[in-house]
């Protein structure tokens, strides 16, 4: 998301709130909350109004409405107002909750304020303000947030790109950067590794203070473990709840803290801390842990958001072998593992064979790069695969007639059926030139 986003500014494009307004889980979840909570004469504070969706709902069902947004998006909410004959009902505010005095006391303050871990939208202290506004019978919705958090075993594009080799280039020393950044991925329940815990629970409009929990996990099945999952259930009122959970398709998605991969086995033991000193400032996490098997310690981890590019100590070792010598040892064993069935040691030799290539050895890069991309099609690494594919064809599609089967293959699989079908027609519009040419 971009930056102002998460500096809890919603000085962001129409199409953003076009995305929200296509959540079918937030808009039913909201609009169902209305209903439940809004009566003929109330006044409603919509917080956070964005384009205003959920004060001109109240506005229908007869509540007097003060819409408050900070961002120009206002003026979007306040022609809608206009447009939908609500606006003798809805006064627009553009203006920032922390200094905009109090209209009137309100019976219901409505607010979307969840960052996908809810922190992270950076409205928490906005949500703590209208307190100031609320009647002493007020109710405020979500009346309830949960966070929740359970250990994962899932892919990562932005670490799995520097987990591996790029043309024999080893970029692994930049992966503690890519360990200190939170993620957004959409996980199925089958990712989960444990049964989920809460991290913290806040009341709105009573946010305010540190989150800190320390947690423990049992593994349920043998997996690699490399992340922590979190998400949220909001309750808006009585039986009305909106959750983000895995297996939930929202845009918000889950909040990832990533962790250094570690095969994990069934009834190993995680023990995790997560901290944020101050939810209503800067959303910094911090997380450490261990994982533990039959009391012995396996792996530990102790990381945070903040990920200082350029800033961070890296471990640097030796560079690869380099030269014919190491390339014929490389190509050695690759073949040896791949006799063997063992795919991952075969296609990290590849790779190796790959990093001792010199300019002296080009006519075997081809062949390296075309078993090393079959290597990696098989383990379903489909984005290194293509790569190691179009190497291997080194701009000609015609080069070599598998490594072309293998990459409309893999791109097919990848889901990229324009790309296969392009390399197809390029390969086959070839083909006919060079028989016209033979004639």
């Amino acid at each position: 998301m971009p930056d102002a986003y998460h500096l809890g500014s919603h000085d962001v494009l129409l199409g953003y709130h076009a995305m929200l307004l296509n959540d079918p889980h937030r808009m039913d979840a909201y609009e169902r909350a209305v209903r439940a909570l809004v009566k003929p004469g109330m006044v409603v504070l919509d917080l956070g109004a964005g384009t205003g969706i959920w004060g001109l709902l109240a506005a229908r069902r007869g509540a007097r409405v003060h819409l408050v947004e900070s961002g120009p998006v206002a003026g979007v909410a306040r022609q809608l107002a206009e447009h939908n004959g609500l606006s003798d009902r809805v006064t627009v505010h553009q203006a920032d909750m922390l200094t905009l005095p109090v209209a009137e006391p309100v019976d219901l303050v409505i607010s979307e304020f969840m960052g996908r871990f809810v922190v992270d939208d950076g409205m928490l202290a906005a949500v703590a303000a209208a307190e100031a506004w609320m009647k002493p019978t007020a109710r405020f919705a979500p009346e309830h947030v949960a966070l929740r958090i359970a250990p994962a075993s899932l892919t990562m594009p932005q670490v799995e790109a520097f987990s591996r080799p790029a043309y024999g280039l080893d970029l692994s020393c930049a992966l503690p950067y890519l360990h200190h950044t939170c993620y957004a991925a959409q996980l199925p329940p089958s990712a989960l590794l444990a049964d989920a815990q809460t991290v913290a629970e806040l009341r709105p409009p009573r946010v305010t203070g540190p989150i800190r929990a320390t947690l423990q996990f049992t593994i349920s099945q043998s997996q690699r473990l490399n992340a922590l999952a979190g998400w949220f259930v909001a309750t808006l009122c009585d039986d009305i709840a909106l959750s983000t959970e895995p297996g939930v398709q929202t845009h918000w998605q889950q909040y990832i803290f990533p962790i250094p991969a570690v095969f994990a086995q069934a009834g190993d033991v995680l023990t995790a801390a997560l901290w944020l000193d101050d939810p209503t400032g800067s959303a910094t996490w911090r997380w450490r842990g261990q994982l533990s098997r039959g009391g012995t310690l396996v792996a530990r981890f102790d990381q945070s958001s903040d990920q200082n590019v350029g800033d961070r100590h890296t471990t640097v070792g030796p560079p690869a072998p380099y030269g014919t010598d190491a390339l014929r040892e490389a190509v050695r064993r690759a073949n040896q593992a791949s006799a063997d069935g063992q795919l991952l040691p075969a296609a990290h030799a590849w790779e190796a064979a790959a990093q001792a290539l010199s300019p002296a050895d080009d006519a075997h890069a081809h062949a390296i790069y075309e078993s090393l991309g079959l290597a990696r099609m098989q383990l379903g690494q489909l984005d290194a695969a293509i790569r190691a594919f179009l190497r291997a064809l080194d701009g000609e599609l015609s080069s070599r007639e598998l490594s072309l089967r293998w990459l409309v293959s893999t791109l097919a699989t990848a889901g990229r059926h324009e790309d296969a079908a392009r390399a197809l027609r390029r390969d086959v519009g070839r083909r006919r030139l060079r028989r016209r040419a033979r004639r």
